[in-house]
């Protein structure tokens, strides 16, 4: 790992792995501690989700975390990868102001593991897993037993997102301009300016779009020109990028 610069801030999927948690929380003593909690559970999951909850709570009390300046609570979805991913990647760029952030991935459900491992590829944060040493079966139940102490990073995914998110600047602003809705013709998307600037940028418009249309980010409907799925995804990712972007540089 490389020399932090700045404190720490571990980010933790909430979950029953207490002891795989406390185990990256004593290698990595953080400053400071955020958990990823179930936002909106099913009626079936809400006990789970206060249970866990209150588990956690003790834990970081036992540990020393006791006010909600060091220890604080995030909801996202549990359950839907794509929306769990723009609200995991906001936080980590938001918290990546302040702090050097690593993403214990031991806890939460599956697709909350894979946004997470995705968002922090994007964001550039380290990705820390803690491996139970053996299972047994409770009441029908896999259950994790010990903590095997040697961790497993998943940094070298870092290189993910100079390929995902690699967008000229026109790029972005098409992107940015068809997150509020569809658009018919390309001088929508162009905006106001000076008759010979929109000319210009209407020809550079035009080669992006394209561009974007081969990478499967638009398609040109009847309803004009409009997001994919996955565009609509990489749009809100890139949007909040470019949002946090200016801070982050100028705390590197």
């Amino acid at each position: 790992m490389e020399s932090r610069r700045k404190p720490l801030c571990q980010v933790i999927l909430s979950g029953y792995e207490r002891d795989r948690i406390r185990a990256a929380l004593e290698r990595y003593r953080p400053f400071k501690i955020i958990v990823l909690e179930n936002g909106q559970p099913l009626r079936e999951h809400e006990e789970i989700k206060r249970r866990v909850h209150n588990e956690l709570t003790q834990l970081f009390k036992n540990m020393g975390y006791l006010d909600e300046k060091t220890v604080s609570w995030e909801g996202v979805d549990f359950y839907n990868m794509n929306k769990a991913l723009p609200q995991v990647y906001e936080v980590l760029l938001k918290e990546s102001r302040d702090f050097d952030v690593m993403v214990n991935i031991t806890g939460g459900t599956k697709p909350l593991s894979a946004a997470t491992t995705l968002a922090a590829a994007f964001a550039r944060t380290s990705v820390v897993y803690f491996m139970a040493k053996e299972y047994e079966i409770r009441q029908g139940e896999s259950v994790a037993k010990g903590v095997i102490e040697t961790p497993f990073f998943l940094d070298p995914l870092f290189y993910l997102s100079d390929a995902l998110l690699d967008f000229k600047p026109d790029e972005s602003k098409i992107l940015s301009a068809l997150l509020n809705g569809p658009k018919r013709k390309i001088s929508e998307i162009v905006g106001t300016s000076a008759r010979a600037e929109k000319v210009r940028r209407t020809a550079r418009y035009s080669y992006y779009l394209r561009k974007l249309e081969l990478r499967h980010m638009i398609r040109n409907s009847p309803e004009g020109f409009r997001l994919t799925g996955v565009g609509l995804l990489t749009a809100k990712l890139v949007a909040i990028r470019d949002r946090y972007k200016s801070s982050i540089l100028a705390t590197t």
